[in-house]
């Protein structure tokens, strides 16, 4: 029985981090898209591509997330994620700002070096904290 129960909690967590990956790609891509877009279609500075391109990734992130992989919904996990979010922009706006001004990356290498990054951190700090259940009847 034990053997069972635990079967059963790793098969839901691959199910949980597939799910977790598909919005990621989707949430990527749309950051990614739409900085190449604006990177290439209008005479937009980096920080300005960075800002609405993050913007649009956000929206379909928490999306993805609360109602896709999480399956939750209510004021607690948007604050949480509001706040991963804003450290997150933080982050990947020093890295967009030090790479193109310091280091003269060109917008689609700094909008790659976001995209590769920024991923990375979300799954970590929103499994951890953000989309936590305490009780499983939440």
């Amino acid at each position: 029985m034990a053997i069972a129960h635990q079967l059963k909690g790793a098969a839901n967590t691959l199910l949980l981090f597939l799910r977790f990956n598909i919005v990621g790609i989707l949430a990527t891509g749309s950051y990614f898209l739409v900085g190449l877009a604006l990177g290439a279609l209008t005479p937009l500075q980096p920080l300005i591509i960075h800002l609405i391109a993050f913007i649009v990734s956000v929206v379909t992130s928490y999306t993805g997330h609360a109602y896709f992989t999480f399956k939750v919904s209510g004021p607690r996990y948007m604050l949480r994620f509001a706040v991963i979010t804003g450290v997150l922009f933080a982050a990947s706006t020093v890295l967009t700002v030090i790479l193109n001004k310091e280091f003269g990356f060109s917008e689609v290498w700094t909008v790659t070096a976001v995209t590769v990054t920024y991923p990375i951190f979300s799954f970590i700090l929103h499994s951890i904290w953000t989309f936590k259940q305490s009780d499983p009847s939440e």
